[in-house]
């Protein structure tokens, strides 16, 4: 009796765990197949950005130090102790053209003036002395001796007028000139000049050359920029032979937490290519930098050896597309979303690149939608779909 209960409870487990298995069986396979369903392609998920036209100017970007457009030494052309100064002759000081910068004792040369006025009046007098004498000599000879064929010069003191008259001319040569170093004793400013630098002073003694002073004009000021020979097709140049005036530019510097920026125009190329950057080099002028004639309209005194990012504002490109660069694919070519979602390579024009934008000129039109999102595999009539605001591709 112990051995069949011992046999009954050890078989017991095994049944249940076979009757299990057999149902589990049954039921697998009286349960029906899942029908085979195909999953719609919805697409790669992209971005797009919707074509658009604009009119703009080509910008090209450089950047110079400004520089004076006109920079002398002056240099005195007589000698003397300096009896006057202005006081804006000074490093820093403007003076209009035309005003007094310094001036020398002119004593000496008031007496020379008139000294050579005395020489000129005597020579004067001997000329008309000569004169007179060979009237005389010429009105004996015709009543004395007028049958003779020939006669010597000095009968008619013709040597002697011709010395007097070149004495006279000599006389006014000399005038002329110690008037001349009268008038250079006074020394004026040949345009309205900042000066720079001096060595001047009431009671120094200058020398005949000597430079005594810097002075820049105020009028305009120059930048010189470098441009790529790439940009100089988008700029418009003056020539000699041409009024056309150069394509507009703006300049600016940063100063602290401001920006400032002044107005300025190309003046001229400067006719040759920098040979280690192979660079051009323009000039742009700006006109009174240092705000004299109109002080309300700008905004800080653009002085010389400030460092000023340079925009040229060049030709007009009328009708463009402006994309970003990462819409740019090789062989210049741009993908397009058509009106099926699908795929589409389409070749373009490029006018010109900037730092973040390339700019067609031909090759799309208004309304298309340009794919930004680079894709594997990309091939003509690929499905896509439009990326909604949030989602991610």
């Amino acid at each position: 009796m112990k051995n069949k209960n011992k046999i009954f409870t050890t078989a017991l487990p095994v049944i249940v765990i076979l009757v299990g298995i057999g149902a589990m069986i049954l039921l697998a396979k009286s349960r029906p197949a899942p029908k085979k369903q195909a999953l719609p392609n919805k697409g790669a998920l992209v971005q797009l950005i919707t074509v658009s036209t604009e009119n703009r100017r080509a910008e090209i970007h450089s950047t110079g130090t400004v520089q004076p457009s006109r920079q002398i030494a002056i240099i005195t052309q007589v000698g003397g102790q300096i009896s006057r100064l202005s006081p804006q002759c000074v490093a820093g000081g403007f003076i209009k053209a035309g005003e007094l910068l310094f001036a020398i004792d002119d004593a000496d040369y008031r007496l020379a003036a008139a000294q050579a006025k005395a020489t000129v009046a005597k020579a004067e007098a001997d000329l008309a002395t000569a004169r007179g004498k060979a009237e005389v000599a010429r009105m004996a000879w015709e009543r004395f001796g007028g049958e003779t064929p020939a006669v010597n010069p000095l009968v008619l003191h013709q040597p002697q007028l011709k010395t007097a008259a070149a004495n006279l001319a000599a006389a006014q040569a000399s005038q002329t000139k110690a008037q001349l170093n009268l008038t250079r004793t006074e020394v004026r400013a040949p345009f309205n000049c900042l000066v720079l630098s001096e060595e001047l002073g009431i009671g120094l003694t200058v020398r005949v050359g000597s430079p005594v002073a810097r002075i820049v004009g105020t009028d305009d000021a120059e930048v010189i920029v470098p441009l790529p020979l790439a940009e100089l097709p988008w700029c418009v140049i003056p020539r000699l032979s041409v009024n056309t005036p150069g394509s507009p530019a703006t300049l600016s510097a940063t100063i602290g937490n401001r920006k400032f920026q002044w107005q300025g125009k190309i003046l001229r190329s400067l006719g040759e290519i920098d040979p280690k950057g192979r660079m051009a080099r323009l000039a742009i002028r700006v006109e009174d930098p240092y705000r004299l004639k109109n002080s309300k309209n700008l905004p800080l005194d653009l002085t010389m050896g400030m460092f000023v990012e340079v925009t040229i504002h060049g030709e007009a490109l009328n009708k463009i597309v402006a994309l970003p660069r990462k819409a740019m694919r090789p062989d210049s070519t741009v993908w397009l979303m058509d009106n099926e979602q699908k795929l589409r390579l389409r070749p373009v024009q490029v006018a010109r690149f900037t730092d973040t934008e390339a700019l067609i000129s031909k090759g799309l039109a208004p309304g298309e939608k340009v794919v930004l999102t680079p894709l594997n595999g990309a091939a003509d009539g690929m499905a896509l779909r439009a990326q909604n605001e949030g989602e991610k591709p």
